[in-house]
């Protein structure tokens, strides 16, 4: 029981020593609450222009994400046509020359190293001939 008379007049006293000291120094309650709106209007700022503009950026980066998704798809399948129509041009081109390759009495490995090399059959006449041919390498090669 004395403990707590002990801690309710020490409490007692330093609330009036605090009152005394901000008298003493010409603070009131008034006045601090005056700083302390004054303090509060200078720090604040208006952001609201601020997010409208955050809010327009992001409108435009996910129009300018979606466009360039769609170009992105687009690209890939003109690069996918590109693709099919140099392979067909490939194909239509033919070499100016040819070189043959006669194989008489062909083996299985034999044919098969050939085709490896480049060598397309061509024809086979009498007596198991063979006959491969591929482009001639240009005079560039």
């Amino acid at each position: 029981m004395k403990k707590q008379r002990l801690i309710v007049i020490v409490s007692l006293l330093a609330g009036a020593g605090l009152c005394v000291y901000l008298a003493a120094a010409g603070h009131t309650a008034e006045k601090a609450k005056e700083e302390e709106t004054t303090i509060d209007a200078a720090m604040r700022v208006d952001v609201a222009p601020l997010l409208q503009k955050i809010d327009k950026l992001q409108a435009e980066v996910t129009q300018l994400r979606a466009a360039a998704e769609g170009m992105n798809e687009k690209l890939l399948s003109m690069q996918d046509s590109m693709g099919k129509m140099e392979k067909a041009m490939d194909s239509l081109r033919k070499p100016d020359r040819w070189q043959y390759h006669f194989l008489y009495q062909g083996s299985n490995v034999a044919t098969n190293r050939l085709a490896d090399d480049g060598w397309e059959l061509v024809t086979s006449g009498k007596d198991n001939l063979l006959i491969f041919r591929k482009p001639a390498p240009t005079k560039e090669e």
